[in-house]
């Protein structure tokens, strides 16, 4: 990216004429605050990148050394955009066209001119036009819709899981419901056909309470189980405590 896009074009496409043109001094201070312009013309990451250490390092024609022993990070907290703007305004730098006052006695057209050659060589065929405008542009929106893009995707496949883990919860739930659940248990088999079908006593001995009395007959059933002995043993509160729903519903529970 860096190799493609010379120096020349960047100049071509952003020369002075055009810029005098287009955003004339009288135009950009009336209809554009400084922090529009910018925002704009990329003014304020210009002079970020390019700040006035970076254009002390161009004077010095030491540029590929300045960037090699001075990061941006110190050069942008050393020479902030405000003491830039502070001691090289806009205003004077615009009204005289000349790099000679706010770059150390050389104009614009002059240090553009010896540091042409110089400048394609250390930023390695940097475009300005498109390091400042459209790749920044299109950095920014690539980043903002890869963001804006992870973020609907984020949220979509959260939906997704969520709506998964909603659905599978919907699923166990019904399917518990309508397997294992009394809920179910009770609508399908309500308590008079479970007892009819399968009575307390025949459900837990297989055989029905009718099918029990008719093959064992009181007499025999007395014979076996005396009276006592089926009260103390098989007392209905003891039946109920071993073989109660709740032991029916722990055998059957999800």
């Amino acid at each position: 990216f860096l190799h493609h896009f010379s120096l020349e074009r960047s100049l071509n496409h952003f020369s002075l004429e055009r810029s005098s043109n287009h955003f004339s001094l009288e135009r950009s201070l009336n209809h554009f605050s400084l922090e529009r312009s910018l925002n704009h013309f990329s003014l304020e990451r210009s002079l970020n990148h390019f700040s006035l250490s970076y254009s002390g390092s161009l004077n010095d024609f030491r540029l590929l050394r300045f960037l090699n022993h001075f990061s941006l990070e110190k050069s942008l907290n050393h020479f902030s955009l405000e003491k830039s703007l502070n001691h090289f305004s806009l205003e004077k730098s615009l009204n005289h066209f000349s790099l000679e006052k706010s770059l150390n006695h050389f104009s614009l057209f002059t240090s553009l001119n010896h540091f042409r050659l110089y400048l394609e060589r250390s930023l390695n065929h940097f475009s300005l036009e498109r390091s400042l405008n459209h790749f920044s542009l299109e950095r920014s929106l690539n980043h903002f819709s890869l963001e804006r893009s992870l973020n609907h995707f984020s949220l979509e496949r959260s939906l997704n899981h969520f709506s998964l883990e909603r659905s599978l919860n919907h699923f166990s739930l019904e399917r518990s419901l309508n397997h294992f659940s009394l809920e179910r248990s009770l609508n399908h088999f309500n308590l008079e056909k479970y007892l009819n079908h399968f009575s307390l006593y025949g459900s837990l001995n297989h055989f029905s309470l009718e099918r029990s009395l008719n093959h064992f007959s009181l007499e025999k059933f007395l014979n076996h189980f005396s009276l006592e002995r089926s009260l103390n043993h098989f007392s209905l509160e003891k039946f109920l405590s071993h073989f109660s729903l709740e032991r029916s519903l722990n055998h059957f529970d999800l």
